[in-house]
């Protein structure tokens, strides 16, 4: 069974695009010269975030200069009992110098780094780059003709390529999925699925059912305004691993009979009830 938002990265499509698994659903695409707009207002607030952000490297060094401080803080706090403050400045003055200096070094980074933010936060362009991206995100519902009650739904995308031995295999290492935020409403007897490029459009009878999956899908991109460990997204269990992966169980995906063939639409299980409220169909277990 097919991924509905399966897209084959070693084959482009006559857009140049990687080509879909369900290219027959695609019922619309956004104008070239509209993406091109909303490209441009996107690298704007690339740079407008870098200028009110730290580099890189600056970070780092500041939390190298905070490992340091705790450092010497856990040499103090593990003798205490053993010896006393004094005694101990007396054997190793250079302890407390060092952790002093790291802590006040770090917290100086941390203030620049924040009144550098709050100045660019404050800066009228940042105000006129939001409005440009706000009319070029209209521009893009407009020409889909993405209605205003539409809901905003996270869905799985798979992105993957052919291996020599014909075998599908994912274009990361790193995750399963790409989570991307869709458009989401019905439009007479079809559902439909708009992203900023394009909108597929399924019959709703081609729904068959849902279905609970309780593994792990592992993914990547997190969509909302609330963080993925914030209160409201907490019952979930969402994880994360150090090479930025996310991680919930269980997941779902809905199934669909259509005269192309089987798929199925995978999301996460945060998604169950907004994708019911459109779409209401019978949960099974895998």
């Amino acid at each position: 069974m097919k991924n509905f938002f399966g897209f084959n990265v070693g084959a482009a499509d006559e857009h140049g695009l990687p080509a879909a698994d369900a290219k027959a659903f695609i019922a619309d695409r956004t104008p070239p010269d509209v993406l091109e707009e909303l490209a441009q207002t996107r690298e704007k607030i690339v740079r407008a975030d870098k200028k009110g952000s730290l580099p890189a490297w600056v970070t780092v060094l500041a939390w190298v200069f905070l490992i340091v401080a705790f450092c010497c803080i856990a040499s103090i706090v593990g003798n205490i009992g053993e010896l006393s403050l004094s005694e101990m400045y007396a054997k190793a003055a250079w302890v407390f110098y060092v952790g002093g200096a790291s802590l006040s070094v770090f917290a100086a980074i941390m203030l620049f780094g924040w009144r550098r933010s709050k100045k660019a936060a404050a800066d009228p362009a940042l105000e006129q780059i939001n409005g440009e991206a706000g009319r070029a995100l209209g521009r893009v519902k407009e020409c889909l003709h993405i209605p205003p009650d539409a809901k905003e739904v996270d869905l799985f995308a798979k992105y993957y390529r052919i291996g020599k031995n014909g075998k599908i295999k994912n274009a990361s290492t790193f995750f399963n999925y790409v989570n991307m935020s869709f458009y989401v409403y019905t439009r007479g007897e079809n559902v439909c699925f708009s992203s900023l490029e394009f909108t597929m459009s399924v019959p709703r009878s081609a729904f068959v059912s849902y279905r609970r999956i309780d593994k792990n899908a592992m993914f990547t991109r997190w969509n909302k305004a609330e963080n993925f460990n914030s209160p409201r997204y907490k019952a979930y269990k969402i994880r994360a691993n150090s090479m930025g992966a996310l991680f919930v169980k269980p997941y779902y995906s809905a199934l669909l009979n259509t005269p192309e063939g089987e798929f199925e639409i995978i999301f996460p299980s945060y998604e169950l009830d907004a994708m019911r409220s459109l779409i209401e169909l019978p949960v099974i277990s895998a």
